[in-house]
């Protein structure tokens, strides 16, 4: 990873939801995406746990940004995103990873996976992305 691909990313996602909600990425290495949220009292449901919208964006975005950075050039949409929701987290940092796993011409094929700080499975997800340059 070089500094100037996770300033690219990150600025990227400036002004963004992902942005908006208070997502940010960490590191950037060939093929995977690093990122957290820091949980707070906005971010949760009725229930007092990070809503699943929460889970979801940063689930869309950790991935979108390991299919976007394999293709700079191109415009990089999702078209499919399944998520497992394992365990809730209610405060504290929420780490996401998204890793690409099979590409095509038109297509990148990820997943991604969600824990808390002592490393616990919260989500993991699978998403298709549709590249066209």
């Amino acid at each position: 990873m070089t500094e100037a691909s996770l300033e690219w990313l990150q600025k990227e996602g400036e002004g963004t939801f992902f942005d908006f909600i208070g997502g940010r990425i960490t590191a950037v290495t060939d093929g995977e995406v690093f990122g957290e949220v820091h949980i707070e009292k906005h971010h949760l449901n009725h229930m007092a746990i990070a809503h699943g919208g929460v889970y979801a964006t940063m689930l869309d975005h950790m991935m979108g940004y390991a299919a976007y950075y394999s293709r700079p050039n191109a415009r990089v949409v999702t078209t499919n995103l399944s998520i497992h929701y394992v365990a809730p987290i209610r405060s504290g940092l929420m780490k996401v990873t998204g890793k690409i796993i099979h590409s095509t011409r038109n297509m990148i094929t990820t997943e991604g996976r969600i824990s808390d700080e002592a490393g616990n499975l919260l989500a993991m997800a699978t998403a298709s992305y549709r590249a066209k340059e």
